[in-house]
C-alpha cells in the first residue's frame, strides 16, 4: 500500500492507518492547493511520488528524504522532499511532518507516496 498525503489537511496516512499531521507550503500557500507547485510558497504537487531512501537522492542525510514523481510535473526544476520538522527551512515543495515520522516511513518498506488534494 502506498502512503497518502492530503494537500488540505496535512494528514499523512499508511495503509488506509492515520500516521500524522503535517504541513506543506509557506505562507498564503500553508496546505493551499491553489499555490500548488509555486516556487516558495506552493504546496507540494498532487500525483504519484516514488520515497527515494539512497543517499544521492536524500539531499541532506536522515532529516530528509528525496521524493521523484511518476510522471514529469510541469515546474521541471523542482526537487520535492519530505523533511523533519527540526530541518524545515520552509514548507515549499515539502511535506514537512513531526519527529519520527522519516523513520516510520523508512521502516515501511512502502515506497510509493500519493499527493491528493
Amino acid at each position: 500500500m502506498a502512503w497518502i498525503y492530503h494537500q488540505k489537511t496535512g494528514q499523512l496516512y499508511n495503509n488506509l492507518r492515520f500516521v500524522g499531521t503535517g504541513y506543506s507550503g509557506f505562507g498564503a500557500g500553508l496546505n493551499n492547493p491553489r499555490y500548488e507547485g509555486m516556487p516558495h510558497i506552493g504546496v507540494i504537487p498532487q500525483g504519484r511520488y516514488r520515497i527515494e531512501l539512497t543517499p544521492e537522492n536524500n539531499q541532506g542525510g536522515r532529516d530528509v528524504i528525496g521524493l521523484k514523481p511518476y510522471r514529469p510535473l510541469k515546474w521541471s526544476n523542482m526537487n520535492c522532499v519530505i523533511r523533519d520538522v527540526d530541518a524545515a527551512q520552509t514548507g515549499a515543495l515539502a511535506i514537512v511532518v513531526m519527529h519520527g515520522i522519516l523513520g516510520d516511513i523508512a521502516a515501511s518498506r512502502d515506497f510509493e507516496l500519493l499527493v491528493v488534494t
